[in-house]
């Protein structure tokens, strides 16, 4: 937990609810109208509050705006005071409990909750190719016609598919496969997977395992889950 001093949570308050009032950066002597602080103590403290990671800039010359980490503290430590009535904590019980039926339906029915809740449009967007990045990318060898891709995620997804092949394949082979993959794939957006599995991929292992265009095709198709 960051330590902060009460006027350094007075500010981060501040900058909190007037942008999400305003829409627009806040900057020391929009602070200073609503604290009894001067514009100079106040500065001093912001830059305290970037460096802690709980607010930033928009651009060189604007106020500050809340970080991610700003909102989440602002939620756990400042703005502890409101309490879900029964019927708030209904809905949300119903919403755990209820199927998932897609993933799509999923996010549907937490929109309108959080929508239902706090009188605001709520829009909840799944996370892009270019927000998922790869932990874990591996080709296990089954036979010598049949492997077993798995891919695992930044945010928890596991997807994992069997293939057939119409070549035969060594440990070797898959060993070749399994040093790139863990060289140049870990970290990486799924995007950008896409452009390197035809890049350095193919490049690396075309001089180094027959009918490898094989596996090419299968990581590809692993990739647009």
């Amino acid at each position: 937990m960051t330590m902060l001093i009460d006027r350094q949570v007075l500010i981060l308050q501040s900058i909190v609810e007037n942008f999400i009032t305003t829409n627009q950066p806040v900057g020391s002597k929009q602070i200073a109208q609503n604290i009894d602080f001067s514009s100079a103590t106040i500065r001093n403290d912001m830059s305290k509050l970037e460096k802690e990671g709980l607010i930033k800039k928009t651009h060189i010359s604007s106020g500050r705006v809340p970080s991610e980490k700003g909102y989440r503290y602002y939620v756990d430590y400042i703005k502890k005071d409101y309490e879900l009535s029964n019927s708030e904590n209904e809905k949300l019980r119903q919403l755990s409990g209820g199927d998932i039926v897609s993933e799509n339906n999923y996010l549907e029915k937490n929109a309108i909750v959080l929508s239902d809740l706090t009188d605001c449009t709520a829009v909840i967007l799944a996370p892009t190719k270019t927000d998922r990045r790869i932990n874990k990318i591996e080709v296990i060898l089954l036979s010598s016609r049949s492997i077993l891709v798995i891919l695992v995620t930044n945010i928890g997804e596991v997807f994992q598919q069997n293939y057939k092949l119409d070549a035969d394949f060594t440990a070797e082979d898959i060993g070749e496969i399994n040093k790139l993959l863990q060289s140049y794939f870990y970290d990486v957006d799924m995007a950008t997977a896409h452009v390197m599995i035809h890049g350095e991929l193919e490049k690396y292992l075309k001089n180094k395992v027959n009918n490898y265009d094989m596996i090419v095709v299968a990581l590809n198709r692993l990739l647009q889950k």
